[in-house]
């Protein structure tokens, strides 16, 4: 019979070693393109689960399996928050200063699409901080939206996605 091995790691020379033997029911290599990140999935035997490092946040990881028909389920990514998505999360939009953290959060971290979303729900709440109607505020506030904005479309336009 022949055997192959191969690594079922996440690319950073960690992992599993498995043998498959010839015949054996796998899921064939595949590559996972998203907005969480590119990966690369290794022939693989049924039942097992591959297990990745975050693309964006190496401190997280996701899982996919092979399930019991040699067939890729889709990938847990529940966990692959960036780390500008965890900082992003924490924030309460309330005031200037809370718009400017932001703004300093986007703008000095490296942004991903995924980021985006969190982005944009915190920018529900920037309406609020126009309540205070004085023009430092919304200087401030425009100004701040505005380079908050540009670095989601530069995430965007480094990863090839576009705002539909």
């Amino acid at each position: 019979a022949v055997v192959s091995t191969q690594s079922t790691g996440g690319g950073d020379g960690e992992g599993n070693t498995q043998c498959i033997q010839s015949g054996a029911k796998t899921c064939e290599s595949t590559k996972y393109h998203s907005s969480i990140g590119n990966y690369d999935f290794i022939e693989t035997l049924t039942g097992q689960v591959v297990t990745k490092q975050c693309f964006y946040n190496r401190d997280q990881t996701l899982t996919r399996q092979c399930n019991t028909d040699g067939e890729w389920e889709e990938p847990e990514t529940s966990r692959c928050n960036s780390k500008v998505t965890e900082k992003v999360e924490q924030l309460d939009i309330k005031d200037t200063e809370s718009v400017t953290t932001l703004e300093e959060l986007v703008t000095e971290e490296s942004v991903g699409v995924k980021d985006c979303n969190i982005i944009i729900e915190k920018f529900d709440n920037i309406g609020d901080v126009f309540d205070e109607q004085n023009s430092t505020t919304v200087d401030t506030v425009t100004e701040s939206s505005l380079n908050i904005m540009n670095s989601m479309v530069n995430a965007a336009s480094k990863e090839s996605v576009s705002f539909t």
